[in-house]
């Protein structure tokens, strides 16, 4: 990490230099601080709910329950990676519709946008959960079978943490309000906390997959009614709630009885994607 990044150091330099002119502003930087630095103890955070379980199956559980944990939570990050990228492209727009002057219709197409984002979201999970068991049982050996379960439950955990990238905790942001935001990441991380000591002890690895589940929606919630105090911008609940027991009765059914018949499977995936 510390060579790459240091090889992109004078490429973002070239860039910045070619994109941008200006001088050295300090009032500029004392700003800036002010709204980053609740950003040092949410990252923080953010290795406490991505660790704390690996700390607690360490102890708890077996090193292969650990190892197949492991790599369900590898294979889970291509999630984040895929709306990493689009998150990335997509907040210039939000940015630059929340700063308009004509709030009156820019307010409207954030909510339309919101509204896209979810199902977009929506859309990733139903094809991520679908192809899970394919992903394992082709690309990985036979001792990480249970991999396929954890995957699964972690793809879950990662659409509460996606949405809100797009939606209400960039809505704090544009309202500055990034104290909030941290306090919702450390209320997070102790649900996580006290829910892995409980969870893992009694059901190891399962346990620690809930555990992360339910501290993502809790993060989800927390920072949804943080968000009514900012820019806020409202997100289509009743999609959610119509299409979340859908894909997970669609997991379900795929689980227990269609995936056992490979052709019938892979059809029906197909159709489905």
């Amino acid at each position: 990490q510390l060579f790459s990044s240091v090889l992109l150091v004078p490429v973002g330099l070239a860039i910045g230099f070619k994109c941008f002119r200006g001088r050295f502003r300090f009032e500029l930087l004392k700003e800036a601080m002010v709204f980053c630095w609740p950003f040092v103890p949410t990252l923080l955070v953010a290795w406490v709910i991505g660790l704390s379980d690996r700390i607690f199956l360490a102890h708890f559980a077996t090193q292969s329950e650990l190892g197949v944990y492991g790599m369900a939570y590898k294979i889970a990050s291509g999630y984040i990676l895929v709306m990493g990228a689009y998150h990335t492209a997509y907040l210039p727009r939000f940015y630059q519709l929340a700063n308009s002057k004509d709030q009156a219709g820019a307010l409207p197409q954030l909510k339309h946008e919101a509204t896209n984002n979810v199902l977009l979201h929506l859309g990733l999970l139903v094809i991520a959960v679908m192809w899970s068991h394919e992903v394992v049982t082709w690309f990985l050996a036979d001792k990480y079978a249970n991999v396929t379960h954890i995957l699964r439950m972690l793809f879950f955990s990662h659409l509460f943490a996606a949405i809100p990238a797009v939606t209400f905790t960039v809505a704090l942001m544009q309202a500055k309000k990034t104290k909030l935001n941290m306090y919702a990441a450390i209320s997070a991380a102790v649900i996580n906390v006290v829910l892995n000591a409980i969870l893992i002890p009694a059901y190891a690895m399962y346990g620690a997959a809930m555990a992360t589940v339910a501290s993502m929606i809790a993060l989800f919630l927390i920072q949804y009614q943080a968000s009514k105090r900012g820019y806020f911008i409202p997100i289509p609940w009743k999609v959610m709630g119509v299409a979340l027991p859908v894909i997970v009765a669609l997991v379900l059914v795929f689980t227990f009885y269609i995936e056992r018949h490979m052709i019938m499977s892979l059809v029906l995936k197909m159709l489905i994607s």
